[in-house]
């Protein structure tokens, strides 16, 4: 596992958010999530999600075996909402994202340090919210 697996089971893991929350946050096909470098038009209804991966530098942790390395970074959620709608729609959103990736939660050698709610900001027609969770994961590199 390196960082391009860690992305993928962060990925991997929001995209189970519909069925955590029991609730249809998530379009079918993914149509109303941003993914990295992949084509996207936001839906008419304003309601929308992007997705940022920012790994930080992996740190060695052995002294001398190379095979070991510390992952960290910020798993980055905006979630979008019509503008002049309230904040219910976006905190809800934000409180089943905080669920989903708790703090201590674990999966695929990912472990969840923290979630919290960075800014909202107001643009022409939508509402931003910025989720950032914090990870990390220890690596062995022999087993690749």
């Amino acid at each position: 596992m390196n960082d391009i697996s860690i992305q993928k089971s962060l990925f991997d893991r929001f995209k189970t958010l519909n069925t955590f929350s029991n609730i249809s946050f998530l379009s079918d096909n993914y149509t109303n999530v941003a993914f990295p470098n992949k084509l996207f038009s936001p839906p008419e209804s304003k309601r929308w999600f992007e997705l940022y991966f920012i790994p930080d530098t992996p740190e060695g942790l052995g002294v001398c075996d190379n095979h070991l390395d510390r992952w960290t970074g910020i798993f980055q959620i905006d979630i979008c909402t019509p503008k002049n709608k309230g904040e219910d729609e976006a905190n809800n959103k934000y409180k089943w994202i905080a669920k989903l990736f708790a703090r201590g939660t674990t999966f695929d050698d990912v472990l969840i340090d923290k979630v919290y709610k960075v800014k909202t900001s107001e643009e022409d027609d939508i509402y931003r919210t910025i989720v950032r969770i914090e990870w990390e994961a220890d690596i062995d590199n022999s087993k690749e």
